[in-house]
């Protein structure tokens, strides 16, 4: 990495040089000395010489070039923001401003800053559409997306781009992402294993092959399909030994190798699409183990349609009391709490609003030796 930067700064200080060739006055001297000292890598002087110029050639032709360089040797991301800001504010047509929109969205993403990622991103994508980074600006967003809980633009807009069929980079990293949006709407559902399968045909060759490989054996795994799992983490470690995702293979494989799990072919087939859900959450109903078959009242809170919303309703109620958690077609509802008296149920209910800002409606369950029935509001 430390050899990449320098020889990035190699050549950017060959482009300062050159463009102060072709000037004559004062500012173009000055210009020429910033550049051989970011050569030099003697930042202090680089700094000081940046502020200079920007305070005394502010109208210089060459100030958007100065100005970015000054960005990038702040002290901290936020000062190297405001700095590269300036650049899209005063010259959002010179040559550096589309760089310095992507600097930004690289700050904001190290910084996980996503909701500015998320909006700055989707800018820019307009505003330099097909410029050299355009795609990257959307994929930007997509991620930011994703992280903002936002899975439809994620899922919207990583499809628009599978749907242009650029190039094969493009077109798989696309599909990476349109997965993992997917897997946080509907879990380890159907529609997710069909990308990841999409994924793996189209990223063999490409540096997304070993992800793909691993996404999917994590996919079996996470369904209990352990044969196919175990192949498809021995597949990744096999051709892609020096990658990262092999690594996260490594101890798995071993795992479910001694749990007796052994190799068979792992592409998704018909048999495997047939069998996942179209809609998953794990697990799906958790009924408690118990020998006591009297009727009792619990909280019912839903329906979700959005599967992330409901996880994330599940974990806030984690602290609150035990819940099972059941998909009907209308989506899906939680049931928390085991209480003998709707009395201790209201209560129970009002203290969920007050302590946690959820409204549940009082429902009557009545176990019976084969079903559940739970019966609506008392």
């Amino acid at each position: 990495m430390a050899k990449k930067t320098r020889a990035r700064n190699t050549i950017f200080c060959l482009i300062l040089l050159s463009a102060a060739a072709l000037q004559a006055g004062e500012d173009a001297e000055l210009y020429r000395s910033i550049a051989e000292s970011s050569a030099a890598n003697r930042r202090p002087e680089v700094m000081s010489s940046c502020s200079i110029f920007l305070k005394k050639y502010s109208r210089s032709p060459l100030t958007p070039e100065v100005l970015y360089l000054y960005a990038g040797l702040q002290n901290t991301p936020e000062d190297s923001l405001r700095e590269y800001r300036k650049i899209l504010l005063r010259y959002g047509s010179h040559g550096r401003a589309e760089l310095a929109a992507f600097r930004i969205c690289e700050i904001l993403e190290i910084s996980a800053k996503w909701k500015e990622l998320r909006d700055e991103s989707l800018h820019y994508a307009r505003k330099f559409k097909a410029g050299a980074y355009e795609y990257r600006f959307r994929f930007f967003a997509i991620k930011a997306a994703i992280y903002t809980g936002d899975y439809e633009l994620a899922g919207r807009d990583s499809q628009a781009i599978i749907d242009k069929s650029v190039s094969p980079n493009i077109r798989n990293r696309a599909l990476l992402y349109s997965s993992a949006a997917i897997l946080k709407e509907t879990g380890y559902s159907r529609p997710y294993v069909m990308r990841l399968s999409e994924l793996l045909k189209e990223s063999q060759g490409t540096e997304y092959h070993p992800a793909s490989l691993f996404l999917l054996g994590e996919y079996y795994d996470k369904t209990r399909d352990l044969d196919r799992a175990y192949s498809a983490y021995r597949n990744c470690m096999e051709l892609f030994p020096d990658s990262p995702e092999s690594a996260l293979c490594q101890s798995r494989a071993s795992e479910l190798k001694d749990k007796g799990a052994s190799l068979k072919p792992f592409m998704p087939d018909s048999s495997v699409f047939g069998s996942a859900d179209v809609i998953d959450i794990s697990p799906v109903i958790e009924q408690e183990k118990t020998t006591e078959e009297s009727t009792y009242f619990a909280l019912s809170i839903g329906p979700f349609q959005d599967i992330a919303r409901a996880r994330g309703i599940k974990k806030i109620l984690a602290g609150f009391s035990s819940t099972v958690t059941i998909r009907t077609n209308s989506g899906f509802f939680h049931y928390t709490g085991k209480y003998s008296t709707p009395e201790t149920a209201l209560s129970a209910r009002i203290r969920l609003a007050e302590e946690y800002g959820i409204n549940g409606n009082i429902v009557r369950i009545s176990p019976d030796d084969k079903y559940i029935y739970i019966y609506g509001d008392e």
